[in-house]
């Protein structure tokens, strides 16, 4: 009597997930910030003091995050266009800034940025400095390192080509 073995099946690996085209990738972190979003805007103050909170549509949230807003546990919106587009803008750049340590002696730092069509930055200028060589390199890197702001508006570039970016180093 002749026994046959049998070899166990090998199992094949599993296949490897789809990569995912730029837009794709998008369109799933605007998926899953819709879901977590709590957009809320506010009424006019009632007579109480109090005010009443709407929570928005999923084509307002949409909306929202196309035009630069941020999901978060608590978000404000801006009061206007101008804000807005400031907002952008300061964003864009704390985001590629590296800090310095905080001391006393440092001092506000001031960064005069022009735009182009599309909010593309033509320019960067240090017009103010923290008094620390270093702390000025950080700001001058980080703004080296931002090619355009997405979302501001054509009629907030035509009144403002050129801004002023105030950067602060607080004590933790």
């Amino acid at each position: 009597e002749k026994k046959i073995e049998k070899k166990p099946e090998k199992k094949p690996d599993p296949p490897k997930p789809k990569e995912l085209t730029k837009a794709e990738k998008l369109a799933e972190r605007q998926r899953r910030m819709l879901e977590s979003a709590k957009l809320v805007k506010r009424d006019d103050p009632q007579p109480n003091g109090r005010t009443d909170k709407k929570t928005l549509s999923d084509a307002e949230i949409r909306k929202r995050l196309n035009e630069g807003y941020r999901a978060g546990t608590t978000t404000q919106l801006a009061a206007n266009e101008e804000q807005r587009c400031l907002s952008l803008i300061r964003s864009a750049f704390y985001a590629k800034w590296e800090r310095p340590a905080w001391t006393p002696a440092l001092k506000e730092i001031l960064l005069q940025v022009s735009f182009g069509p599309g909010g593309k930055v033509l320019s960067t200028k240090l017009v103010k400095s923290s008094g620390d060589a270093k702390a000025d390199r950080s700001v001058v890197e980080a703004a080296a390192r931002v090619n355009s702001v997405v979302g501001l508006s054509a009629e907030f570039l035509s009144r403002n080509s050129t801004i002023t970016v105030r950067f602060k180093v607080e004590p933790k």
